[in-house]
């Protein structure tokens, strides 16, 4: 029964929040052009890549130890990483501005600042899970929308408002965050000799070898489309891809994302106990692919009533028509995203050859549509979403032929 609990306080936060972030979009659409919206799109794209990355994985590492104590070395890691890696990354980014001609690497302040403000958000959210303080968690989405939102609207001027919007917007829950941990802890975060970093850092060496390797890709592979679009049609067909995602791919990333948050833990305390895990995966691959056929079927509708056009205007119109072919994407997406990753099952290396197979499937689709049907944006989201469901489809597969190996073991030992 907690179990339900905690993802219903996650989804109906997240929820809000993104109603909030739909809400501000339906202003937005009017302010911003789909081009603006594209080079958007790549910046914060650039950067959330590199904020998963940031911290190597060792942000879950928060999960596993017993003792507070050890928690907070591992809190203390993942946030020095991810400092670390913040610092690298705009060294890295400054030299590409410098000595070449892409024009994302003007933003390498901005993809600095969302970098690392995002990747100490997230961590900061596994130890409030660790500690069950989902209620936190909701609040500073919440409050993250709000400001993102109202940034980029005060901000519609600029040429560059969306991105310097989210960037204050990021900055916002950065510091809302920190004041929250203060508050409850009753100080900052404690601070661990360079030893004792070195002794975690080895002692968890396979979250940076396997894990982070898998859920780099896979954050890149979910970025990919809006790279490849954006060179192959330019930042409008860019800025198309991304407010289908921002509309629809993203509160299913995060409503996904904030219940794999509580099965991954139930499951991995099921494995920890030597429980069966058939009827669990089974039955929530159930309700999930129930929940997700029906939503498809509202969104399908959405689309053919011109829901776009009327909502957002004339300028976005396209989308009605785009968004209808990316359907089978977003449905089987979702279920596969719910479910608990390959690693919490003990299957690392299968995650990150999961995850490669994503990345050269969009990759494929995309390039291969282009060269075929050159200029049609239609066909090219066509072959990306038919791909990329046949291969989300065999994660879901995947999780529950090896619930049955997991079982069968249990039966012979």
């Amino acid at each position: 029964m907690s179990t339900l609990k905690h993802a219903a306080t996650l989804s109906v936060g997240n929820g809000i929040a993104q109603l909030i972030s739909l809400a501000g979009l339906a202003m937005l659409a009017h302010l911003y052009t789909p081009a603006q919206f594209g080079l958007f799109a790549i910046v914060t794209g650039v950067a959330t890549v590199a904020s998963v990355a940031a911290a190597c994985r060792y942000d879950m590492t928060i999960l596993l130890p017993r003792s507070d104590e050890r928690a907070r070395l591992a809190l203390f890691t993942a946030l020095t990483l991810a400092a670390l890696s913040t610092v690298w990354l705009a060294l890295l980014v400054g030299v590409l501005n410098v000595f070449t001609e892409i024009g994302w690497t003007n933003y390498w302040l901005e993809i600095a600042i969302l970098t690392f403000s995002i990747a100490t958000v997230q961590t900061f959210n596994v130890k409030r899970n660790r500690e069950k303080r989902y209620q936190n968690t909701v609040l500073v989405q919440i409050l993250r929308s709000i400001g993102i939102v109202g940034s980029s609207a005060l901000l519609w001027r600029q040429p560059d408002g969306l991105i310097h919007g989210y960037v204050l917007g990021s900055v916002g829950a950065l510091l809302i965050t920190l004041a929250i941990e203060y508050r409850v802890e009753k100080r900052m975060p404690k601070c661990f000799p360079p030893r004792r970093l070195v002794f975690w850092l080895r002692r968890h060496a396979k979250f940076f070898q396997y894990t982070l390797p898998a859920v780099l890709v896979g954050s890149f592979s979910s970025q990919l489309p809006v790279f490849l679009i954006a060179a192959f049609f330019g930042p409008q067909g860019a800025g198309y891809y991304s407010f289908i995602n921002r509309t629809v791919m993203a509160p299913v990333s995060l409503i996904s994302g904030s219940l794999k948050v509580v099965f991954m833990r139930e499951i991995a305390h099921m494995m920890a106990i030597r429980r069966p895990l058939v009827p669990a995966i089974a039955a929530l691959t159930r309700r999930l692919s129930g929940f997700s056929a029906l939503a498809a079927a509202c969104f399908v509708t959405f689309c053919l009533l011109d829901g776009y056009r009327l909502v957002f205007g004339e300028e976005w119109a396209a989308l009605d028509a785009l968004a209808i072919v990316l359907t089978p994407v977003l449905a089987v997406s979702f279920v596969s995203r719910c479910l608990p990753d390959f690693a919490v099952v003990g299957r690392n290396a299968l995650g990150l050859v999961y995850q490669l197979a994503i990345a050269a499937g969009a990759f494929i689709s995309i390039y291969a549509a282009h060269l075929l049907w050159v200029g049609r944006l239609e066909a090219t989201f066509v072959a990306y979403s038919l791909t990329v469901s046949i291969l989300y489809l065999g994660k879901v597969v995947s999780m529950n032929w090896i619930a049955r190996m997991h079982d069968r073991g249990l039966v012979t030992t």
